[in-house]
């Protein structure tokens, strides 16, 4: 089965990618990655070029060239975003990966690819699925979703998948009216075991008047990497407006990534912060769905759901 893989471009490489039938990385200053054998043995390297930056920054390379180089395969669909249209891209991979710096001196790093001629808007996926496609890696793996995307790029929706979608809205209409009408505490309930169960370590909490202000640390499993995270939970019934989220932006002086969690939703202003990654109610209530065997007991009777195979 083919994986799904994201890369992120820059505007002035992604005109090429089309053109020649290619995606392609920088880091060229480390050479052809294959030739170390090791994860170990290219971070060594990596540590070596980019001495002056953190220890982070080079694992992330590590990781990023490791993964293009050696885990994408043949068959796999790769997605990008085209930052001017605003639209998705999908290609299919022809070739492994080859280090070609003759054919490009600044991201020599390549792997050739057919791209497919239909594009799909920003506007017409699933705020889930953009919060999946909107890591701040260059190169990851979307191990969720496949189904989604296959359909989003190849319109292929069966009569029976059409009828499981819409059991699935149903459900998904239903379970956003209980989590509208839950108590703050409950609220607060479900955001923690969903967080703390991916990776996130909660080390702080302030209330206002508009909500919940979270200082967080995700830690990834092997604990090689970890970042500041701000998560916001708004209270309230109305949609969250483009001045609360433009005063959360000019409060985050650390440049932290945040999180806005607003089950009453938010204005068409306020989506257009790329930056801010958005949760609103039927968001919570997909990462609800699947994350609720990892739930504590305590948390399952408060939401009190039946599980459903259709």
């Amino acid at each position: 089965m083919s994986n799904w893989w994201m890369i992120k471009n820059d505007d002035d490489i992604i005109d090429q990618w089309f053109k020649n039938q290619v995606v392609s990385i920088g880091f060229a200053k480390i050479g052809n990655p294959k030739l170390y054998d090791t994860k170990d043995k290219l971070l060594v390297k990596c540590d070596e070029i980019y001495s002056n930056e953190t220890p982070v920054f080079r694992i992330r390379i590590e990781s990023q060239l490791w993964r293009f180089s050696r885990e994408i395969s043949i068959d796999d669909k790769i997605i990008t975003y085209n930052q001017r249209d605003k639209k998705y891209y999908m290609a299919t991979v022809k070739n492994n990966y080859v280090f070609l710096p003759e054919a490009s001196k600044d991201y020599p790093n390549i792997i050739k690819v057919t791209w497919n001629n239909k594009s799909v808007s920003e506007d017409d996926i699933d705020v889930e699925i953009k919060n999946a496609l909107n890591s701040p890696f260059t190169v990851y793996q979307i191990p969720n979703h496949r189904t989604e995307l296959e359909n989003i790029f190849n319109n292929t929706i069966e009569e029976k998948v059409k009828d499981s979608i819409g059991f699935e809205n149903e459900a998904i209409l239903n379970c956003e009216n209980i989590v509208r009408n839950l108590q703050d505490f409950q609220l607060l309930k479900i955001v923690d075991e969903i967080f703390r169960f991916n990776g996130y370590i909660f080390t702080g909490i302030d209330e206002n008047d508009l909500g919940y202000d979270i200082n967080a640390v995700y830690v990834d499993q092997l604990r090689f990497l970890n970042c500041k995270v701000k998560i916001y939970v708004a209270k309230g019934k109305n949609k969250l407006n483009i001045n609360d989220v433009e005063a959360k932006l000019k409060n985050n002086n650390d440049n932290i990534r945040l999180i806005t969690i607003s089950i009453n939703g938010f204005n068409e202003e306020a989506k257009d912060y790329k930056s801010n990654m958005m949760i609103d109610s039927k968001a919570l209530v997909k990462l609800i769905f699947s994350q609720y065997e990892n739930f504590s007991n305590d948390l399952k009777s408060i939401l009190n759901l039946k599980k459903v195979y259709i």
